[in-house]
């Protein structure tokens, strides 16, 4: 069984998010963008968490997007949508909306 590219944690009313994908600098695939998206927007409605925590596992917290990877993948197709949506869920919940 692998482990998966995002690893939460919750504990105390803090929830913690690790970028695990240490040999790729923690560089944001499709999968990592989808799931930190889809983290986030449970997290923002969870009552019980106060804080949010975003870290990298290995030597670097993350080298930017994995445009090898997706390259291969999606030949080019934009991925705005997904960053998008992973950081709006943040800021609006930090500015109380």
């Amino acid at each position: 069984m692998s482990q998966s590219v995002l690893l939460v944690e919750r504990n105390d009313g803090v929830a913690t998010l690790t970028l695990n994908r240490p040999e790729q600098m923690n560089a944001l695939s499709m999968e990592l963008r989808r799931l930190l998206a889809d983290e986030l927007e449970a997290l923002r409605h969870d009552e019980e968490i106060g804080a949010v925590i975003l870290t990298g596992a290995g030597r670097a917290f993350c080298a930017g997007l994995d445009l090898k990877n997706d390259l291969r993948k999606r030949r080019g197709v934009a991925t705005l949508r997904t960053r998008r949506r992973c950081f709006a869920g943040c800021a609006s919940r930090s500015s109380g909306r």
